[in-house]
């Protein structure tokens, strides 16, 4: 089984007899799905977000930012792994970060509306909720002329401006590759070493950036 993003891996990791091999894809924080325990039926990739080059960005396109908006789903713990990362860098640099949580997508428009006049900039991190919503964000967002930056280059194709994102045909192409291990010489998934595919492209998104 290959299950794709922290939360879908949780659930088959809670279901799956230890028989089930599994190859995990795109878990950021690879401890939320059991791997500290090295289970012997898993494996996977894992998108290792830069929050610090994230917020290197930040500065850069935003120098005089002093509040940092960001939305999260706090049911979702690789988020809550992300809010925890980039709270540590912000507070190191003097800088605030405005919290907001939701339960759910449809939550996501009017939480970005609660941080309006709050916050210089949006950031998202590594939550799937804000980003399936990423264009209700973006919608309050620039209307006030507020940039996004995100942590994924799939949201900066959508319309934020800018990210130092994994290449996630990088985590694909390596999850695959596991799977094919496992298939072809009938070793456990446990057995072979998960892979981290850590950010270091940047995307910008030009339209976006002349937005704001």
């Amino acid at each position: 089984i290959v299950p794709v993003s922290t939360p879908v891996t949780q659930a088959v990791a809670q279901v799956a007899p230890r028989d089930q091999d599994i190859v995990f894809s795109t878990v950021t924080n690879p401890d939320d799905v059991g791997m500290q325990n090295r289970p012997e039926n898993m494996t996977g990739t894992s998108d290792a977000v830069n929050y610090e080059a994230n917020i290197d960005l930040i500065q850069q396109i935003v120098p005089k930012v002093s509040n940092i908006g960001m939305i999260y789903n706090s049911g979702e713990r690789n988020s809550q792994f992300g809010v925890e990362q980039t709270k540590a860098i912000v507070d190191a640099r003097g800088l605030n970060l405005v919290l907001v949580t939701v339960a759910n997508s449809g939550e996501v428009s009017d939480a970005a509306r609660s941080l309006i006049g709050s916050v210089d900039v949006f950031y998202v991190g590594s939550d799937n909720t804000v980003v399936s919503a990423i264009e209700a964000l973006l919608s309050t967002a620039y209307e006030n002329g507020i940039p996004v930056i995100a942590s994924d280059i799939g949201s900066v194709q959508n319309g934020a401006v800018a990210a130092i994102s994994v290449d996630y045909e990088k985590v694909g192409r390596a999850a695959g590759e596991l799977t094919a291990k496992v298939l072809e010489t009938g070793l456990r998934a446990g057995s072979l070493d998960p892979v981290v595919v850590v950010g270091d492209t940047l995307v910008i998104n030009r339209s976006s950036l002349e937005k704001i």
